[in-house]
């Protein structure tokens, strides 16, 4: 399956491709921070808009694989939320999970949000960083 990428928002720290970093297939264990291998991100969220429209699988789950840093005390990740569509113009979310009070920091590696199993042309996934904190993440999974 290839997958068309439109990353958008302003990376905080960046030294590589973000498309290639987040669609390699590759989980890195690389030093999280100023990597080729996390794309990093403070202030702007992670948005990226992903074209399923040549094939239109059916998806049920979206999976970032993200970085904490081991002395991170709370999470950096206030919410991720998934927009689907069938043209681009017209979105509509159908999840939205919040992470701002995540106390369990393991869990912020792997999110797996779960949607309808259904087939979506166009899939936008947010993940909005909290106020001084900074996400890095390196990988965006399908299934």
């Amino acid at each position: 399956m290839v997958l068309k990428f439109c990353i958008l928002g302003v990376l905080s720290s960046y030294t590589g491709d973000t498309e290639k970093i987040l669609t390699d297939a590759v989980r890195n264990n690389e030093k999280i921070g100023f990597s080729k291998f996390w794309a990093s991100y403070n202030k702007n969220p992670l948005e990226a808009i992903v074209d399923f429209s040549a094939t239109v699988p059916k998806i049920n789950e979206v999976v970032l694989s993200c970085g904490i840093h081991n002395n991170q005390k709370k999470s950096p990740l206030k919410f991720v939320s998934i927009w689907a569509s069938d043209d681009k113009k017209d979105w509509q979310m159908i999840k939205k999970e919040m992470f701002a009070n995540e106390n369990n920091l393991d869990r912020l590696k792997e999110i797996s949000i779960q949607l309808p199993k259904k087939s979506y042309s166009y899939l936008k996934i947010v993940a909005q960083p909290q106020k001084g904190q900074t996400i890095r993440v390196n990988q965006l999974f399908f299934f």
